[in-house]
């Protein structure tokens, strides 16, 4: 009975320490990447819309 509690506990603590390892990946970097990019879209389309709004209308086909 000692030896399968023993076994449980050393089982238990084993799984805790794999599960909090957290080694990042290729995969984890190219996410990291990715939400990089988005925000950077992001950014870039609100700066756009803005330069827009700011745009003086020129005369002609107003821009749609």
């Amino acid at each position: 009975m000692r030896t399968l509690l023993a076994t449980l506990f050393s089982s238990a603590f084993m799984l805790i320490a794999a599960c909090e390892a957290e080694e990042e990946g290729p995969m984890e970097e190219a996410g990291e990447e990715l939400d990089e990019a988005g925000e950077e879209m992001e950014e870039a389309t609100e700066e756009a819309a803005d330069a827009v709004e700011e745009a003086p209308e020129e005369e002609g086909e107003p821009y749609r």
